[in-house]
């Protein structure tokens, strides 16, 4: 789960929301665009990364 504009606007109680979503993951909180647009650009910028998948989950896929 990522915070956007788009999940703040969706749901009657975003914050609550959030932090339920949140609670389950290793993190104890939903990722911001701002994470997830850094590992995007980990990925494009480095030259020697090839057919990588990075998991910006919070630990999802741990749990």
């Amino acid at each position: 789960m990522i915070r956007t504009e788009l999940v703040d606007g969706s749901v009657p109680d975003p914050v609550a929301f959030l932090r339920g979503a949140g609670s389950g993951l290793l993190t104890r909180r939903v990722g911001t665009a701002e994470e997830a647009a850094a590992a995007y650009l980990f990925a494009m910028g480095n030259g020697y990364v090839t057919g990588a998948t990075l998991a910006v989950d919070g630990g999802a896929a741990l749990v």
